[in-house]
């Protein structure tokens, strides 16, 4: 028998692919990738799984590869989003493991502040973007040196380089 859709409902594409599945498939090749040691490529499965259906086994596997990568604030950021997104699903050694590293990160990152930039001034660190002036709360970065650098059309960029501590 055909089957016919509702006038506001489109017709499901023969080919569309079931996000669950899909995220799975990115986060068992993140899986087979770290175990390789190729962590760029892991965390960009990892990733990609979170971005189609977030788990904690994609959250702490994207966390565990950004650590592998001394991309220390974001591995902190993320394994944050673990103990908070998912606290009542993980397993309770995962938990500790993930607490344990949240002290840990801890140590190796520290905090930028800009101050007295121009409202909505774009501003990157390391050449990264890290959003607009005000920022909601201090720039985490890996301790060490940086180049932060605050801009807006219309007005000379600012840059500085700066040597962060960690804590």
């Amino acid at each position: 028998p055909a089957t016919i859709a509702a006038a506001d409902e489109p017709a499901p594409a023969a080919d569309a692919k079931d996000p669950k599945i899909e995220a799975r498939e990115h986060f068992d090749q993140g899986k087979k990738l770290s175990t390789e040691g190729v962590w760029p490529a892991a965390l960009a499965e990892f990733l990609a799984s979170r971005e189609l259906y977030a788990t904690w086994g994609n959250t702490l596997g994207a966390a565990s590869a950004l650590r592998k990568l001394a991309r220390f604030d974001e591995a902190l950021d993320m394994f944050e989003i673990l103990l908070r997104d998912f606290a009542a699903a993980l397993p309770a050694d995962v938990r500790v493991a993930a607490q344990r590293e949240v002290i840990e990160l801890r140590e190796l990152v520290g905090t930028i502040e800009i101050e007295k930039a121009e409202l909505g001034a774009a501003i990157t660190v390391d050449a990264r973007s890290r959003g607009e002036y005000p920022a909601p709360s201090p720039l985490r970065v890996g301790a060490g040196t940086h180049i932060v650098r605050v801009s807006k059309e219309g007005f000379e960029p600012f840059e500085a380089r700066v040597d962060v501590a960690g804590k």
